[in-house]
């Protein structure tokens, strides 16, 4: 089985994005029901600028955000190191503040959690640039552009249907997908329902990895952080 569509909630309340008020909300989750997508990912930080404002909203549509499986996360205080934030008082503090805001009367915690922070002189931003910006990576991908657009499809297409129809995961794994126009969210969900790739574009992305591999793969290594 494909995995799960996820719908992240970070942008809700957002500068420059479609979602500003309960009005706006509550069409982007009809958008989301029609487009079979059910479950939530937010914060008690979302978004960044007004924390605690997407809970709020996705409860000020609890009519129809009730039917949503909703995710969040505790607070966590982004000008410390984090370490008095994930005290048990702290934890309870931050899940009843948002169980208040998205409306909702119970949480269910999973059996363990992670919690990651890194400092400013943590090299994932430098990593992150040595991955995406290499030359080779950018002349594979701009190869692969000139077939797929051969086929009246997009980049964006090809990644969205391999991740779901060709990657690792799948059945009990999850996919965020996060956009600030609401038309975005069906669009996406209808290139899922495409099901997988051709043969041949899926051959091509996966020769695409191949190509970079020895280059980059080194550095996807380096950034990917694994859970104990």
């Amino acid at each position: 089985m494909a995995p799960e569509l996820i719908f992240g909630t970070a942008i809700f309340a957002m500068d420059m994005t479609d979602f500003q008020d309960a009005i706006s909300v509550r069409t982007a989750l009809k958008s989301l029901q029609k487009a079979g997508i059910g479950r939530l990912d937010s914060g008690a930080r979302y978004p960044p600028l007004k924390p605690g404002r997407a809970e709020e909203l996705i409860g000020e549509t609890n009519d129809i955000s009730g039917s949503f499986l909703v995710d969040t996360k505790v607070y966590t205080d982004t000008k410390g190191d984090g370490s008095g934030d994930l005290t048990l008082g702290a934890i309870e503090k931050s899940i009843l503040a948002s169980l208040q805001r998205l409306q909702r009367p119970k949480a269910s915690l999973p059996k363990s959690q992670t919690s990651t922070r890194f400092g400013d002189d943590n090299p994932l931003g430098k990593m992150a640039q040595k991955l995406f910006g290499a030359e080779d990576l950018q002349a594979a991908v701009r190869k692969l552009d000139i077939e797929v657009k051969s086929h009246g499809l997009t980049l964006i297409e090809i990644a969205v249907r391999w991740i779901v129809h060709h990657s690792a995961l799948g059945d009990g794994d999850g996919i965020i997908i996060r956009t600030s126009k609401t038309e975005r969210v069906e669009e996406t969900a209808s290139m899922v329902k495409k099901g997988p790739l051709p043969k041949e574009l899926a051959e091509m992305a996966e020769q695409v990895w191949s190509s970079v591999e020895e280059s980059t793969g080194h550095h996807l290594k380096d950034i990917i952080i694994p859970s104990p």
